[in-house]
């Protein structure tokens, strides 16, 4: 098999570099901390309500926009405005200074990091009316209807924000303007992804929601509080299609998956995890694998989880046929993470060595391509695109663009869990050349769960360069010649919400639209089968249709 060489960027900028990641991060200085034991995440949690503190008042709702209090004077209305010596640009969480927004995306409420009693801000196009605020506290929410118009007039152009803040003196102190991109291709409406606490060795609460990106309505697909808190796991979507999807689940009813054709609810009893569905919609990939959580007791990862014994399996949707084909099942090695390219003539997916559980922490996977012929159901031979092993760090989860040039992957040091590892940071890999390197959206810890848009103009990840101890969603443009944008986190109707949300949020996944289907369908599907289980187990056993290397199963 042939390993692609990486480009003198990659394998230069694969060691972390301290100054250069604190350039290239997301997030101001002061905003970014390090965790390094579970201890200091126990207390991070137990202080995230002091958060606010820092912001120099507590946190309070924002005034009505049409309230006289919230009425503009601009700029040079007649007021004393003091200018500083260097003008500098304002302290704002989240830092939306100079992202690229989506053309649809909801408005980027925010809070002024700047002490004051009073605050203005401007937010203005070269088309269009610009919005004024002005009130007594730092924490804008700006009118929906009034945004979503200024953004569809400025597609393709730019945004300005001047923000002023009156000192207890009674002068206006002007900082340096930012601006902002509108793109000009919208992404995806929706995305759904998993919402969670942050766990150490064990888990109550896990649960899918979906967010209008377009607005801030996030409603629940399925909690895992209306199944008994059993494990609401991966969950994938066709081509983005709210309308088709899957979900698998592990607890009291065993470990069924969900299929959700055209809306209509199915049940396979069969264990799938890390799923992926052709574009031709008849075959689900999948990873068949045990789970296992280890802690070590030095070191700077203090717990790992590892995927033992696993293997990629085929579903074929319109019979329920499971198949494991020998090229992507071999019994000396560990397949993983399947993902079809977008043309179905071919799956990626990382194979590494099948070691022992003592052995595993030094597990490294490569990232492998083989083609595909959907119409006679043939596998060609398997070619080795990034290699792991020759370049010695784990190369997980690819994700290729839809257009099919790209692929954005996950490498840390080594592993095969990377949202454990702090140093677990999104590639890409350039198929056109075999080249690949380090995007310059990472921070200083795991930045991975990525998601393209439909058309290819957007990646959203999980991300926990925040703080250190929460995953949060973060959002990049991805221009023509596959070059990312700094990243704006998921915006909020209250400015604040991060600084007191103790939830991570991971698996993103884009759609096309809402989920139609009910968390009380979805919920009654699951329960349904653990109960026609618990009739079967009372019955001699049968084997159904399903076969695993040509061998039928109970």
């Amino acid at each position: 098999m042939n390993s692609r060489r990486p480009s003198e960027s990659a394998a230069g900028t694969r060691r972390r570099q301290p100054a250069a990641r604190a350039a290239r991060s997301v997030l101001p200085a002061s905003a970014r901390r390090t965790v390094s034991s579970p201890r200091h995440a126990i207390s991070r949690l137990a202080c995230a309500g002091l958060l606010l503190a820092a912001t120099g008042r507590a946190s309070s709702p924002a005034l009505d926009a049409n309230r006289s209090s919230e009425t503009a004077l601009p700029p040079g209305s007649g007021e004393k405005t003091q200018l500083p010596d260097a003008p500098r640009s304002p302290r704002v969480a989240p830092d939306y200074r100079d992202v690229v927004i989506p053309p649809n995306l909801a408005p980027l409420n925010l809070a002024v990091r700047e002490p004051g009693i009073e605050y203005r801000v401007r937010v203005s196009g070269s088309r269009g009316q610009p919005l004024d605020l002005r009130q007594p506290h730092p924490h804008f929410r700006f009118p929906p209807a009034a945004w979503k118009e200024l953004l569809e007039v400025n597609r393709g152009g730019t945004l300005r924000w001047n923000i002023d803040v009156r000192d207890p003196a009674g002068a206006w102190i002007t900082h340096a303007p930012f601006e902002n991109t509108v793109a000009g291709e919208e992404i995806d409406p929706y995305v759904v992804y998993r919402r969670l606490q942050p766990l150490y060795s064990t888990y109550k609460r896990l649960e899918i929601w979906q967010r209008n990106i377009e607005t801030f309505e996030e409603k629940p697909v399925l909690r895992n509080a209306a199944i008994g808190r059993g494990c609401v796991n991966c969950h994938t979507f066709q081509s983005g299609a709210p309308e088709r999807f899957a979900l698998s689940f592990r607890g009291r009813f065993g470990t069924p998956t969900l299929l959700v054709e055209s809306n209509r609810i199915s049940r396979v009893n069969s264990k799938m995890g890390y799923l992926s569905w052709h574009p031709n919609g008849k075959l689900l990939a999948f990873a068949a694998n045990e789970v296992r959580q280890s802690f070590h007791v030095a070191g700077p990862v203090n717990r790992d989880a590892y995927h033992l014994g696993s293997d990629l399996g085929i579903l074929h949707v319109h019979d329920r046929t499971i198949e494991k084909p020998a090229a992507i099942a071999a019994p000396d090695r560990d397949e993983n993470w399947p993902c079809w390219a977008p043309d179905g003539r071919s799956l990626y997916y990382c194979s590494g060595p099948d070691l022992p559980l003592a052995e595993v922490r030094n597990i490294r996977y490569d990232i492998l391509r083989i083609p595909y012929d959907p119409d006679r159901n043939r596998w060609g031979t398997p070619e080795t695109i990034v290699s792991g092993a020759e370049h010695r760090f784990s190369a997980q989860q690819p994700r290729p663009s839809p257009d099919g040039r790209h692929i954005v992957f996950t490498v840390s040091e080594s592993g095969s869990f990377p949202l454990f590892r702090s140093d677990s940071d999104l590639y890409i890999l350039r198929l056109d050349s075999g080249r690949w390197e380090r995007l310059p959206i990472n921070s200083d810890h795991a930045d991975t769960w990525h998601s393209w848009s439909s058309n290819g103009r957007w990646l959203v990840f999980s991300s926990r360069g925040l703080d250190g101890v929460f995953a949060r969603l973060l959002i990049t443009h991805v221009d023509p010649m596959a070059r990312f944008s700094k990243p704006l986190l998921l915006p909020q109707e209250d400015p604040t919400y991060y600084d007191t949300c103790l939830d991570n949020f991971n698996v993103p996944e884009l759609v096309r639209g809402p989920v139609q289907v009910s968390e009380t369908e979805l919920a009654g599907a699951v329960d349904a089968g653990a109960k026609r289980n618990e009739h079967a187990e009372r019955e001699p056993s049968r084997p159904d249709r399903s076969r695993v290397s040509g061998q039928l199963h109970p």
